[in-house]
């Protein structure tokens, strides 16, 4: 019996020390299977974190504006970018040819260089004359405006610089300043004028001027409007804007227009070049000869802000007369050639008298208004230009004989003749 009891007893004390390091039994594992649970595992994570990125980088670019302007509020920096070089400042990579966009550029600056030089050539003939200044009147600020006109260099003699340019802007005015192209300013007077055409001559003493206004001076040259067509690029210098020493460029608008004024007819030659109104100048054409007097108060109102100019042609005779310190011939008419379409109602053929200067020669003659006017000193004139050539002609006290029609109480025409005696307004 206490055998067995002693048995039983160590069977339970094996089973508790059994029991009680239970925990430290070894468990034999499959490592295979085990590298693999390992591999999924990671893949999964990997798989996630893949989405994550997608995911995060989306939401990120939506909201970046707003977290930029909401939460930095950071200002924006604008730069202005660096002034390009001028084409003569980068040197030409050596073998490569220009495009064909470079070489018109390179024309075209070319062409405007040339141009330019030309229009400074052209301003060498240009001064600006200013009437002196009363007491106070310089500090007006029209004054500058309405007493500056550009003038041209048009002869010279053993005393004198001849300048010929518009005397009605200047209100007469004897005594000026001549500013020229180098910026020197001199003494003028007023050497002779034709207040009907509104144009003088001003001299200056040759003793006055520096060496570098004799320098820059050029007697101008002048050209003929005959050989110009529409789309001619010209030059346009002196005052056009109402300040001095502008040269500016454009084109022939339209050619053969003539504006008839009292005993004058004159081509004129319009521009595509802006004006002001008064302005004053010279068109020349691209060899730097002169073709016009720009007279912006020769026109209509409403072509007063485009450049148009007298025809030099047409003004050199009268011009030559004051620069001889002549007289020019003054009757007080303005006509119109009866055209054809009217000549079939019955009115005969002539000039038709449209105006008559107050206090003129023509109006002491008896001339009026609606007369026609066919003959001068026996020769026939059947335009406005034939009847004003022959007035030219004529020397100021001397009288011509002018023959015509006027109409009759009862309509019809009958002969008349006119006596003239040719006057000048200086």
């Amino acid at each position: 019996m206490d055998e067995d009891k002693k048995k039983l007893e160590e069977q339970e004390n094996s089973k508790e020390e059994h029991e009680e390091y239970s925990f430290l039994q070894e468990t034999i594992k499959d490592e295979s299977k085990k590298g693999k649970r390992i591999f999924g595992v990671y893949l999964r994570l990997a798989g996630k974190a893949v989405v994550f990125g997608l995911v995060a980088s989306l939401i990120f670019s939506a909201s970046k504006p707003w977290f930029d302007g909401k939460l930095h509020q950071e200002k924006e920096v604008i730069m202005i970018p660096e002034e390009e070089k001028a084409e003569d400042e980068i040197e030409d990579d050596a073998g490569v040819e220009e495009t064909a966009q470079e070489q018109n550029e390179k024309q075209l600056k070319d062409g405007n260089r040339l141009l330019t030089a030309r229009g400074i050539e052209v301003m060498r003939s240009v001064v600006s004359i200013t009437a002196s200044a009363t007491e106070n009147e310089w500090i007006e600020d029209s004054y500058d405006k309405d007493n500056m006109v550009a003038g041209l260099i048009m002869a010279e003699n053993s005393n004198d610089i001849l300048i010929f340019a518009k005397t009605s802007q200047l209100n007469d005015e004897s005594q000026v300043k001549v500013t020229f192209t180098d910026g020197k300013k001199y003494d003028g007077t007023l050497y002779k004028q034709d207040r009907n055409l509104g144009y003088g001559v001003y001299r200056v003493a040759k003793n006055d001027l520096g060496p570098s206004t004799v320098s820059q001076i050029r007697i101008a040259t002048l050209g003929s409007t005959s050989s110009i067509r529409q789309g001619d690029i010209i030059i346009v210098a002196g005052n056009p804007f109402g300040y001095p020493k502008t040269v500016a460029f454009g084109n022939i608008s339209v050619t053969g227009n003539e504006v008839s004024k009292v005993d004058g007819t004159y081509g004129v030659v319009n521009t595509t070049v802006a004006a002001a109104e008064g302005g004053t100048g010279v068109v020349a054409n691209l060899n730097g000869d002169i073709i016009g007097i720009v007279d912006q108060d020769m026109t209509d109102k409403g072509a007063k802000n485009i450049v148009r100019a007298y025809s030099v042609a047409d003004l050199k005779k009268k011009a030559e007369k004051l620069l001889n310190n002549e007289s020019i011939s003054y009757t007080g008419l303005n006509g119109i050639v009866v055209p054809e379409k009217i000549r079939e109602e019955g009115l005969p053929e002539g000039i038709y008298i449209r105006h008559v200067d107050n206090e003129s020669p023509a109006m002491a003659a008896g001339i009026q208004r609606g007369d026609i006017i066919n003959r001068v000193n026996e020769e026939q004139v059947s335009s406005v230009r034939a009847l004003n050539n022959e007035i030219f002609k004529a020397t100021p006290g001397t009288v011509v004989k002018l023959k015509g029609l006027r109409q009759g109480a009862g309509g019809e025409y009958v002969n008349i003749d006119f006596s003239l005696t040719v006057g000048t307004k200086e």
